[in-house]
Protein backbone atom coordinates (compact mmCIF):
# COMPACT_ATOMS: atom_id res chain seq x y z
CA UNK A 1 0.00 0.00 0.00
CA UNK A 2 1.42 3.31 -0.94
CA UNK A 3 0.59 4.87 2.17
CA UNK A 4 2.63 2.37 4.47
CA UNK A 5 5.76 2.60 2.25
CA UNK A 6 5.93 6.43 2.67
CA UNK A 7 5.10 5.96 6.31
CA UNK A 8 8.43 3.40 6.31
CA UNK A 9 10.32 6.68 4.15
CA UNK A 10 9.57 9.20 6.36
CA UNK A 11 10.00 6.94 9.64
CA UNK A 12 13.90 6.35 8.31
CA UNK A 13 14.16 9.83 6.55
CA UNK A 14 14.62 7.87 3.30
CA UNK A 15 14.48 10.90 1.21
CA UNK A 16 15.27 9.19 -2.15
CA UNK A 17 13.60 6.22 -1.98
CA UNK A 18 10.48 8.74 -1.47
CA UNK A 19 10.42 10.63 -4.17
CA UNK A 20 9.95 7.74 -6.35
CA UNK A 21 6.41 7.63 -4.70
CA UNK A 22 5.80 11.30 -6.55
CA UNK A 23 5.15 12.49 -10.49
CA UNK A 24 7.89 15.21 -11.19
CA UNK A 25 5.32 18.03 -11.30
CA UNK A 26 3.83 17.11 -7.94
CA UNK A 27 2.13 20.14 -5.69
CA UNK A 28 1.85 19.55 -2.32
CA UNK A 29 0.98 21.50 0.92
CA UNK A 30 2.14 20.91 4.46
CA UNK A 31 3.21 22.01 7.70
CA UNK A 32 6.38 24.12 6.85
CA UNK A 33 5.66 25.46 3.33
CA UNK A 34 2.16 26.59 2.28
CA UNK A 35 3.04 24.80 -0.96
CA UNK A 36 5.71 23.48 -2.86
CA UNK A 37 5.49 22.54 -6.50
CA UNK A 38 8.34 19.91 -7.74
CA UNK A 39 10.49 17.02 -6.29
CA UNK A 40 13.26 19.04 -5.39
CA UNK A 41 11.33 22.04 -3.67
CA UNK A 42 9.06 19.09 -1.77
CA UNK A 43 12.51 17.69 -0.62
CA UNK A 44 14.24 20.35 0.28
CA UNK A 45 11.49 22.77 1.47
CA UNK A 46 9.24 20.65 3.20
CA UNK A 47 10.26 17.33 4.29
CA UNK A 48 14.08 18.54 4.88
CA UNK A 49 12.51 20.75 7.50
CA UNK A 50 10.30 18.19 9.22
CA UNK A 51 11.43 14.82 8.72
CA UNK A 52 14.56 15.35 11.18
CA UNK A 53 12.23 16.88 13.94
CA UNK A 54 9.67 14.18 14.20
CA UNK A 55 9.62 10.58 15.39
CA UNK A 56 6.52 7.68 15.07
CA UNK A 57 5.25 9.12 12.08
CA UNK A 58 2.72 6.80 11.17
CA UNK A 59 -0.41 7.25 8.61
CA UNK A 60 -3.78 6.08 10.36
CA UNK A 61 -4.97 3.98 7.99
CA UNK A 62 -8.00 3.08 9.61
CA UNK A 63 -9.21 6.86 8.75
CA UNK A 64 -8.39 6.15 4.86
CA UNK A 65 -11.05 7.44 2.88
CA UNK A 66 -11.38 6.73 -0.63
CA UNK A 67 -13.03 8.36 -3.88
CA UNK A 68 -12.39 6.84 -7.23
CA UNK A 69 -13.30 8.12 -10.18
CA UNK A 70 -15.72 6.46 -12.59
CA UNK A 71 -13.19 4.68 -15.06
CA UNK A 72 -11.32 3.63 -12.01
CA UNK A 73 -8.23 5.83 -13.14
CA UNK A 74 -7.82 8.20 -10.47
CA UNK A 75 -7.94 8.18 -6.83
CA UNK A 76 -8.68 10.92 -4.11
CA UNK A 77 -7.33 9.59 -0.84
CA UNK A 78 -7.75 11.26 2.60
CA UNK A 79 -6.42 10.37 6.05
CA UNK A 80 -5.02 11.71 9.34
CA UNK A 81 -1.62 10.91 10.61
CA UNK A 82 0.58 10.98 13.94
CA UNK A 83 3.95 11.90 15.34
CA UNK A 84 6.35 13.36 17.66
CA UNK A 85 7.46 16.55 17.13
CA UNK A 86 10.65 17.71 18.74
CA UNK A 87 11.06 21.39 20.53
CA UNK A 88 14.60 23.05 20.73
CA UNK A 89 14.93 22.23 24.01
CA UNK A 90 14.31 18.36 23.54
CA UNK A 91 11.08 18.41 25.01
CA UNK A 92 8.52 16.23 22.62
CA UNK A 93 4.50 16.97 21.23
CA UNK A 94 1.90 15.05 19.97
CA UNK A 95 1.70 16.23 16.20
CA UNK A 96 -1.09 15.36 14.23
CA UNK A 97 -1.94 16.12 10.78
CA UNK A 98 -3.54 15.06 7.42
CA UNK A 99 -2.89 14.14 4.26
CA UNK A 100 -4.58 14.51 0.98
CA UNK A 101 -3.56 12.18 -1.61
CA UNK A 102 -4.52 11.89 -5.38
CA UNK A 103 -3.38 8.32 -6.90
CA UNK A 104 -3.03 7.57 -10.53
CA UNK A 105 -2.68 4.62 -12.43
CA UNK A 106 0.52 4.76 -14.45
Amino acid sequence: MWFLEGEKFVQNRQYLSALQLFENDVVSFGTWMDVVEGLDQLEINQWENIWSTISGFKFVTETLFIQLSPDNLFANSILTWTSLGCHQDGKTFERSGRATVNLKEI
